[in-house]
């Protein structure tokens, strides 16, 4: 090790990049132990000003010397400062001019040898002497990024300087102020690994405005600072748009004072028998099992070696690339009920996915259940539950995994169950009955046994699916990166189900895709989004805004296309605008949702898209996707769900029977008020519950057709213009050639004036015309219109309005978004001119206009729908009873 470390210390001073590399990687290294002179080796590759090799070093963890400065003093005479070791060494051999030192050399060669040492330190010293001097103070780090990632904290991201001035950076400092000059500092922290380029400033003043600056050091010092892009911020939360508490708040004690009640009455219960039958409650025995040479003799487990009509459950461990199986090289299989006559097992499913978050208490509920003396459903859970404790008894595992999304069924009616579990040391499992195969030997069996079998569901052949079963049960389990995310929703239906579509690769979340990195979305940015769905835009967006506008926009279109879904299919879905979905801390969604028409697909139609086929999409019930969700995302609040759910079902069956059982007028007031006790904590528990899903809340948004809510695409993609004109131009700009008139009108958002007058255009018909048919293509694209407005509106003459409309868009509602954005602008401007109120929407409608001829569209009419020559004329909005306000003469006809 010490002749390695001095081997790396050789490599960097002879600036030998490829040795200290290959060492680097090949040996585990004290990167920052000193030399002699008390220097790193990154202090010598920073001092030599070899800037690559100093950047190598610092991914290895390298760091500098705290006391690399202090050293540096002496060096104003290099040469006296390194020849006090040789003299010190010299000197204890004068007086033995010609013995050996212990590697066979005399002196006078050791002080040769000693010599060549000494200069090539002479040089080395020179030579970072040299570079220290030279060194100044590095340049500002570049592309000082600020975000809100929380309503206390804000998060900064930077690059490196352009240039270290002759020193490699080594750290970074990040302030942060309430004052814009940094009077006062309001905190500060610096960053001593400088591969970490963001920083976020934890346990701010929510409402508080912060700046924030970041600085770069070297040898020399920090630089100048470099402040942020904005420079400030304020931390804040959707949540203080919305008003809405986060769904998670105080659901876990409302879920523990559910159980805790429930034990409050069974105990209660307990101490009212005793009492009853004159017997002092006593402690619950702690079971004993008697042993004797009989134990060693215990019979084998009945695993079903052939599967017949019924309800049966397998047990699937895995420890990485093994499998556990029987003896007889089969899955574990116990049968639950050989006569299972329901016609639907997706209540007893769902029911037993909740048993599987907390198997610990399958004993004790089975013990409750077995009290049930009625029929239903308690029979056969009492089956479930006994046979999931023979697995447990005979594979020594109590926990027994995760359920498979859905039974696996044949045409037979047979029906397996299969939990599935990854085991960390298989030592755990004990049992002589079981062994460990290779996963790869097994499929090679199964791949010949298969054929010959004849029953899809034999337990040979359900060893086929465990690579499928195995891959869900892994995936499953994955948890998305920090950041905010685009989900998208798509839902089908079926005799007895609701159906979610999830991607197979990433089952317990939707369809999605990444907006950016922070999950948090500012008060500043849902304000935006709000008043856009509100169609309430007041004042042009701000730059975090309009950030936010074109990361939300991007991630819609990227999003559309992953799914296969065009882009004029695309403008007619919306955007979720109730609440952001926050997963957990670090992974937020907002949701895409179809049309409310195309929310859910009924059986017998495909509306799958080649793209969705192509990710292989799953389509889960509601409730298990709920549950393999919330399992990755808040697993201790499901966990604790299913305690009280579980044990509060059971205690509610059982009161129930036993109020059916009463005879005497005291049984049945006592029945009765433990019912009522019961049914109130059923209440709370399904109180906390629905706070919890989010997903029910979902659908229920998206499908409603009286609401039709969110935002539409179509807004933004081309979001309403703010209330603002633009600058007016003159007649040689209204004038110019039609390529350069095309290019700007594409380009312009908002408003369009244009001061030549009607009489203008008209005397020069012929002139524009070429003008005006381009003016109109360009913005007749699919999806788009410019309107212009020929009523009086107190705004500049030729007023335009461009639209992002969907092929089922019509004239009424054409024309009502055009008078409502000029309305607005109109108040937002102060001016006085006539405000139209809603009640006179109805006298305006919408004309096309082409040269001398006008034609008025119907209401229901779809303006994308207008064919040849009309698609090279203009749109215009007009009062019913001005005729001549669009054109002067024409022959009006209707379409």
């Amino acid at each position: 090790m010490i002749l390695s470390f001095s081997a790396l210390f050789g490599a960097v001073e002879r600036q030998d990049m490829e040795t200290a590399r290959m060492m680097l990687d090949s040996n585990g290294l004290d990167v920052n132990r000193v030399n002699d002179d008390d220097l790193t080796v990154l202090d010598i590759a920073i001092m030599s000003n070899h800037v690559p090799m100093a950047k190598m070093l610092l991914s290895h963890g390298a760091k500098e010397n705290p006391q690399c400065e202090s050293i540096l003093t002496p060096l104003a005479d290099p040469f006296s400062y390194l020849w006090r070791p040789f003299n010190a060494k010299y000197s204890r051999r004068v007086d033995h001019p010609l013995t050996l030192s212990k590697h066979g050399q005399t002196d006078k060669q050791f002080r040769a040898k000693w010599l060549n040492h000494m200069d090539y330190r002479l040089k080395l010293m020179r030579r970072m002497k040299s570079g220290y001097d030279h060194a100044q103070c590095p340049e500002p780090p570049t592309n000082v990024q600020l975000s809100v990632s929380s309503s206390s904290s804000l998060l900064v991201h930077f690059n490196e300087p352009n240039h270290h001035n002759g020193a490699v950076v080594t750290r970074y400092k990040v302030e942060w102020s309430c004052f814009e000059d940094f009077s006062v500092i309001a905190g500060e922290q610096v960053i001593d690994d400088p591969r970490c380029l963001q920083y976020e400033i934890p346990d701010l003043v929510q409402g508080n405005c912060y700046y924030v600056r970041v600085s770069a050091w070297n040898v020399k010092g920090f630089g100048d600072p470099c402040p942020s892009c904005p420079v400030s911020a304020t931390p804040s939360s959707w949540r203080e748009v919305s008003g809405l508490p986060p769904r998670c708040e105080g659901k876990l004690n409302l879920l523990d004072g559910v159980f805790a009640g429930l034990q409050e009455i069974k105990t209660k219960e307990g101490v009212e028998k005793s009492n009853q039958n004159g017997v002092s409650p006593m402690p619950p025995r702690k079971s004993t099992v008697r042993k004797s040479i009989k134990n060693l003799f215990s019979s084998a487990p009945k695993f079903q070696k052939t599967l017949k009509r019924g309800v049966y459950l397998a047990c699937l461990l895995c420890s990485e690339d093994r499998i556990l199986v029987t003896n007889e090289d089969i899955m574990p299989i116990i049968e639950v009920d050989e006569s299972y006559s329901s016609a639907s097992l997706n209540s007893d499913f769902h029911w037993l996915m909740k048993i599987s978050c907390n198997w610990e208490d399958v004993k004790s509920l089975r013990r409750e259940i077995d009290k049930s003396t009625s029929a239903g459903v308690m029979p056969f859970r009492s089956k479930l539950l006994q046979a999931c404790s023979q697995l447990q008894s005979v594979l020594g595992v109590q926990d027994l995994g995760q359920l498979h999304h859905s039974p696996i069924r044949d045409s037979d009616g047979s029906v397996v169950l299969i939990a599935v579990n990854y085991i960390k040391d298989p030592k755990v499992v004990t049992s002589t009955h079981v062994k460990w195969v290779s996963l790869g030997k097994v499929q090679r069996r199964v791949s010949s046994t298969v054929e010959q079998s004849e029953s899809p569901l034999a337990p040979e052949s359900l060893l086929s699916a465990v690579p499928e079963l195995l891959s869900y049960a892994r995936l499953s389990t994955f948890s998305l990166n920090r950041g905010l995310y685009l989900g998208y929703l798509k839902l089908k239906s079926s005799v007895d189900l609701i159906r979610i579509m999830v991607p197979e690769a990433l089952p317990n979340v939707l369809p999605h895709i990444k907006i950016r990195d922070c999950p948090n979305i500012s008060k500043e940015e849902w304000q935006w989004f709000r008043n856009l769905t509100l169609n309430e835009m007041r004042c042009p967006p701000t730059p975090a805004q309009s950030d936010f506008q074109s990361l939300l926009t991007s991630a819609c279109s990227n999003l559309l296309e992953h799914l296969g879904i065009s882009e004029d299919e695309g403008v007619s879905h919306r955007l979720y605008d109730v609440e952001v979905i926050e997963l957990s801390e670090d992974v937020s969604f907002l949701l895409l949702l179809p049309p409310v028409e195309g929310v859910c697909s009924v059986p017998g139609h495909q509306e799958d898209t080649p793209a969705q086929r192509a990710l292989q999409c799953l389509s889960l019930p509601v409730q298990v996707f709920e549950m393999i969700h919330m399992s990755t995302y808040q697993r201790e609040h499901l966990h604790r769900f299913c305690r009280a759910s579980c044990a509060l079902e059971t205690d509610a069956h059982l009161a129930q029977q036993a109020q059916r059982e009463a005879f005497s007028s005291e049984e049945v007031s006592v029945a009765k008020q433990r019912v009522d006790k019961l049914n109130s904590l059923q209440q709370t528990l399904d109180e906390a519950w629905k706070g919890l899903r989010w997903t029910l809340d979902i659908i229920a948004y998206a499908r409603d057709k009286t609401l039709r809510g969110g935002l539409p695409l179509s807004i933004l993609f081309a979001p309403p213009p703010s209330p603002t004109d633009s600058p007016s131009i003159s007649r040689k700009e209204a004038t110019t050639s039609a390529n350069d008139v095309a290019s700007s009108t594409c380009s312009d958002c908002g408003y369009h004036s244009d001061i030549s007058s009607l009489d203008s255009q008209r005397d020069g018909a012929a002139e524009e015309a070429a003008p005006e048919e381009i003016w109109f293509r360009a913005c007749r694209q699919p999806g788009i219109l410019r309107v212009y407005a020929a009523y009086e509106t107190g705004l500049a003459r030729g007023t335009s309005v461009k639209l992002h409309v969907t092929p089922k868009t019509t004239s009424r509602e054409v024309v009502n978004l055009v008078v409502q954005q000029l309305n607005k602008a109109v108040l937002c401007r102060g001016l006085q001119a006539p405000v139209y109120g809603v009640d006179e929407l109805r006298d305006f409608c919408l004309v096309a206009v082409i040269g001398a001829r006008e034609r008025v569209l119907r209401d229901e009419y779809q303006p994308l729908q207008l064919q040849n020559p009309w698609t090279k004329g203009r749109l215009y909005v007009r009062l019913q009873a001005n005729l001549l306000a669009a054109i002067e003469h024409g022959h009006v006809t209707t379409v």
